[in-house]
């Protein structure tokens, strides 16, 4: 069979271009062939998983080093440059890319849950949330259960983050078990 080689197919009209005129599967020899064509696709892209995988690492870790060793001379030499253009711009193009600020906006962190819970629970209780989930016959159970037991459940609790945003927003207040992570701007490359 000549023709291209199977690194250069480009679809599968390629393929077919490659195989034996008039191949059909007529006896043990064609249906011999067909096999080894399937297995050495399925050898070759495993191959490729592989080489794929180890070159995802290499990059990752090429990454991390330059970022590493010169990430923060990039963002100093951004700084003057975005500074010495005098614009509102945050960040410049260049050949090979993008790189720039992003503003990251404040952020509420959770450092204690069960002290924010109990907080909410007094003091915001349309944050507090309790969740129980059953199926079926559990279901049907649980409900019953919960009707002549009910003050033995161990909830799972939370807190709906939406409602303690606003809340933080709208009075400025920082309930116990949370802080502010600052608003900052974060360095990107694309």
């Amino acid at each position: 069979m000549n023709g291209p080689s199977e690194d250069s197919f480009s679809d599968l009209e390629d393929f077919e271009k490659c195989l034996p005129a008039g191949f059909v599967i007529t006896d043990e020899r064609s249906a011999n062939w067909l096999v080894r064509k399937v297995r050495e696709s399925r050898s070759y892209a495993e191959h490729v998983l592989q080489w794929a995988a180890r070159e995802l690492r290499r990059t990752k870790r090429e990454e991390q080093f330059l970022m590493s060793r010169y990430g923060s001379q990039m963002e100093v030499w951004l700084r003057t440059m975005l500074l010495a253009r005098g614009r509102r711009r945050r960040s410049i193009n260049l050949p090979a890319g993008q790189m720039g600020f992003r503003a990251i906006r404040p952020k509420t962190v959770i450092t204690e849950p069960q002290m924010l819970i109990n907080w909410c629970k007094t003091n915001l209780p349309a944050a507090y949330t309790v969740r129980v989930r059953a199926r079926g016959e559990d279901a049907v159970r649980l409900a019953a259960w919960i009707v002549e037991y009910g003050n033995e459940l161990q909830p799972h609790e939370s807190i709906e983050k939406a409602i303690l945003h606003d809340h933080i927003n709208n009075s400025g207040e920082v309930p116990p078990g949370t802080e502010i992570a600052a608003k900052h701007d974060r360095f990107f490359i694309k």
